[in-house]
């Protein structure tokens, strides 16, 4: 349960009420919080940590989560636990500027990995746990996403979660003072703080109350501080104080530099408000910075609303930056953002290609690697807008042409992430022409680069491959595939990765008749999504095991699969389903049980990539 509390009673009323009870109280203070991602909770999760480590049973634990722990806290790289962790851009996927991608892989990582580390100090207290927020309205974003996140993680135990918002305000005062007068429009921080106040209550289905008062002030054995001083001691922290310190020395050129080597972090990072505070406190002297400069900040700013959702604003400020473009290739890449928000966010194709042929016009005469580049994604993202209108031919001959101007051997990241953008673009218009084979021998081209593409991309490789070959009937190929991306996804401890591959080939495996082998998979997907505390569509999962072992003969096993599901996630449409069925389940029809065969049993997709729900906010 998660409570927004009337703070003129707030905590003190709670801890009155509770006196006569055993329950251990956490109070997280944020009233001098810092914007700094995780900065609020920071202190609560080193405290946490600090448990798990001495303890022996969690060390398995701890280093599946490695990675995560040291982007907190690379000071630990020294724990013989951690050691030789990989850092987490090396197995997890960051948004995409060139797409405007908002999905994180290794936001939500870290997330999953602060939410499971608290759900786990919880179990050990041994009594009921009250988890309280105090000036909910200034911690910081990520903080924000793991306590929305936590109270959906708590159904199992004695806990709860209780938190007050005092000034809805206060964020917006300090990007505004940044800001100046000019262009308010663009830091409404307020708004967007109480926006994502409101989507937190939705999500978790906290009961809110009054939202005005005065500020419980938590005894001091058990305040939580939070602020820079309490933040990660990570990149984001390092470029912050960098970034500060310019600032105080009044130094352009410095602050320059500082602030876009901040936002290249926090940006991508998906820490939002921390971006907005950033660009607030430039915007003033943004005239004093190179063209090239100023026009990369706007267009990160615009980058930023985009990952919000917010595409009308997004829009509004990559035309007000386009007006100060000077170098032609920026100046295309100001129209290429534009094109890509009508494109693939307005489902406008005819916006998107005027804007493109705009692109290109800049580019016009212009020789080099970079505007090669830019020619590319501008031909690739005109093949979308054709794509969009179902011109499969017109979408086929700008692919062709994009590549045209990526065949020289360009090797920057960019090139590299255009090339297979467009390669796989042009699988995808075979797929979509059911030219199977010619999808799956053009998506093989991958193949002679995996060993130095690295584990990431070669998981994503092979499951689009084993998806390409079971729609082509190349069944035992698929399997291969398949399982080759799931070994991938548990080498790089990715139960995200895992839950879907592996119900994916249950899937085959149950459509194929191997009954035997789909319950071993969905066995798998059930695992991985406990660990995840991913319990809403477990009940489905649970069903295509029940299902699978149904098929054996395997009755009793098949319902007591099906009730220790319910016993996890007992509400919720897919408990709905799964508590019919099993009321039924020795007297199903065949149409009823060919309706549940059709509900729960999903074959594999032919890309990997999916949303990050479970910690999304936006």
């Amino acid at each position: 349960m998660f409570w927004l509390l009337d703070v003129d009673h707030g905590i003190a009323a709670v801890r009155e009420n509770l006196a006569d009870m055993d329950v251990k109280i956490f109070v997280v203070d944020g009233t001098e919080s810092d914007t700094l991602g995780f900065s609020s909770l920071m202190p609560l999760i080193r405290e946490a940590l600090g448990v798990l480590m001495d303890d022996k049973r969690e060390e398995a634990w701890l280093k599946s989560v490695a990675s995560e722990v040291l982007y907190l806290m690379p000071e630990l790289r020294s724990d013989e636990k951690f050691r030789s962790a990989p850092a987490l851009d090396a197995i997890a996927v960051a948004p995409s500027r060139r797409r405007l991608h908002k999905e994180s892989e290794q936001m939500f990582r870290v997330t999953q990995m602060v939410v499971t580390l608290l759900v786990k100090y919880a179990r050990r207290q041994e009594r009921s746990i009250l988890f309280h927020f105090e000036h909910l309205e200034r911690m910081d974003e990520h903080t924000l996403t793991c306590i929305a996140r936590l109270a959906q993680c708590l159904f199992s135990l004695p806990a709860a979660i209780t938190a007050t918002v005092h000034e809805e305000g206060v964020p917006d005062v300090l990007a505004a003072s940044g800001a100046g007068t000019g262009h308010v429009a663009f830091f409404p921080v307020a708004k967007i703080r109480i926006d994502l106040l409101n989507r937190i209550a939705e999500k978790t289905g906290a009961i809110l109350c009054s939202l005005k008062g005065k500020a419980y002030q938590a005894p001091a054995r058990e305040r939580q501080p939070a602020g820079e001083a309490a933040a990660a001691a990570n990149a984001e922290r390092e470029k912050t104080r960098a970034f500060r310190e310019a600032l105080q020395r009044g130094d352009v050129q410095a602050i320059e530099t500082a602030v876009l080597e901040l936002l290249e972090v926090s940006v991508f990072t998906k820490n939002h408000d921390h971006s907005l505070r950033a660009i607030a406190q430039v915007w003033p002297m943004l005239p004093r910075f190179s063209t090239k400069n100023r026009v990369e900040v706007i267009h990160l700013l615009g980058i930023l609303y985009a990952y919000m959702g917010d595409f009308p604003t997004a829009i509004d400020v990559f035309t007000y930056g386009g007006q100060f473009v000077s170098d032609p290739v920026q100046a295309a890449e100001n129209k290429f953002f534009l094109a890509l928000l009508y494109t693939k966010r307005l489902n406008d194709s005819v916006t998107g290609r005027d804007y493109i042929a705009q692109a290109l016009e800049c580019l016009a005469g212009v020789q080099g690697e970079l505007a090669d580049i830019e020619r590319t994604w501008l031909n690739n993202l005109c093949a979308l807008t054709y794509v969009n209108e179902k011109n499969r031919s017109a979408a086929y001959e700008c692919c062709l042409k994009a590549l045209d101007y990526i065949k020289h051997g360009h090797r920057s990241s960019d090139a590299i992430h255009i090339k297979i953008n467009l390669i796989s673009n042009i699988t995808v218009l075979h797929e979509y022409g059911k030219e199977l084979d010619k999808a799956i021998a053009k998506w093989m081209f991958f193949e002679k680069f995996l060993k130095a593409s690295g584990p990431v991309f070669a998981k994503h490789y092979y499951y689009r491959k084993g998806g390409l070959q079971y729609k082509n009937r190349q069944v035992a190929e698929a399997i291969t595939s398949l399982t080759a991306s799931y070994r991938l996804a548990c080498d790089l401890h990715s139960l995200f990765y895992q839950d879907v591959i592996a119900r994916g080939l249950a899937g085959v495996y149950f459509w194929e008749g191997q009954y035997e082998e789909a319950a071993h998979w969905y066995q798998l997907a059930i695992d991985a999504k406990k660990k995840l505390l991913q319990e809403d569509n477990l009940p489905k999962v649970a069903l295509g095991r029940a299902l699978s072992l149904r098929k054996q003969g395997r009755t009793l096993e098949a319902e007591q699969v099906l009730r220790e599901a319910l016993d996890l996630q007992p509400t919720g449409d897919a408990a709905e389903k799964a508590k019919k069925a099993l009321s039924r389940w020795n007297d199903l029809s065949a149409e009823e049980l060919e309706e549940l065969i059709s509900y729960a049993i999903d074959k594999p997709d032919t890309k990997l990539n999916r949303p990050f729900d479970l910690t999304n906010l936006y």
